[in-house]
């Protein structure tokens, strides 16, 4: 089997104050002013970070291309699906950038009615997760991002004693730098604003010239992407099913692309556990990054 690279696109809450400064930096005004001097509560804003993240991200992925790094294949961290998608030429980034600005408004609508983070759970199997939030009413597993961290959303009243649960259980707790508990029922709200938008205002959304593989299934995209961006707002990210996917169809090579080095470290985790040899992993976030994977990859 021919081994096959790989872009990922990083989602929220891998926005840093000073992000995209290598193909941002002389623009200003709007969202480029946020990105470069924040503060950081005004980036970490899901009406900001969104579209930060999607410019960013896609910005980081046409370099690559222009220095002749091609993807077989590609994934997009929940809002990292949509620069995917945009990469993949399904939608032109025009009508991305509006997807991203609507779909992070409803988000923080949904947010703002239901004050709410995330806790990403360390040290437990997703099992034990899984049991643990089913004895809470407003607690949900909505990131199964590797062997070893599951992601909760969780009420902010809920964060106390559902910590408490997971130490007892002899996990760890993190929570993350987000506005709110996505990928769950809360969530509910900002999935009907962007089925409607979807349904009744993008416009066609096109075949994929390379394969995408969805957070809501886990598998290459079938042409069904107007249901999957609107199920996977409030449905669980199946990251570790994705790169367990990629790795089967023959993927050897990772790229995280965009601000921050999570997914990188995710796609270790999983590759480890699945006892995977010859894999390439790397985190693309500026020009010295893209150099870098450039002069790795032609070797």
């Amino acid at each position: 089997m021919k081994h096959k690279n790989a872009f990922l696109f990083a989602g929220q809450g891998a926005q840093f104050v000073g992000m995209g400064a290598d193909f941002f930096g002389g623009e200003s005004g709007g969202i480029y002013d946020v990105m470069r001097d924040g503060p950081a509560e005004e980036l970490n804003k899901t009406i900001n970070a969104q579209p930060a993240i999607y410019l960013h991200d896609l910005a980081v992925a046409e370099a690559l291309l222009y220095r002749c790094i091609v993807p077989d294949c590609v994934a997009g961290f929940s809002l990292g699906e949509v620069p995917a998608l945009v990469f993949a030429k399904v939608m032109k980034p025009h009508v991305g950038l509006e997807f991203v600005n609507l779909r992070a408004a409803a988000m923080q609508c949904a947010c703002d009615d239901n004050p709410s983070t995330m806790l990403a759970v360390l040290r437990l199997s997703a099992s034990k997760v899984e049991g643990l939030a089913e004895g809470f009413k407003d607690v949900w597993v909505a990131n199964y991002n590797s062997p070893e961290q599951v992601v909760c959303s969780c009420a902010l009243t809920a964060v106390e004693a559902f910590s408490s649960a997971v130490m007892a259980a002899g996990g760890r707790v993190l929570r993350l730098r987000v506005s709110g508990g996505f990928h769950s029922p809360l969530m509910f709200s900002a999935r009907g604003v962007v089925e409607d938008w979807l349904l009744d205002e993008c416009g066609e959304l096109l075949p994929t010239k390379v394969p995408v593989y969805s957070n809501w299934t886990g598998q290459p995209y079938l042409y069904d992407y107007k249901e999957h961006l609107a199920l996977q707002i409030q449905s669980p990210v199946l990251w570790q099913d994705i790169i367990e996917n990629m790795l089967a169809d023959g993927v050897r090579t990772f790229i995280e692309v965009g601000p921050g080095t999570v997914l990188a470290g995710l796609v270790r985790k999983i590759v480890e556990h699945n006892g995977v040899e010859g894999v390439k992993i790397f985190s693309a976030s500026n020009m010295a990054d893209i150099d870098a994977v450039v002069e790795a990859i032609s070797v």
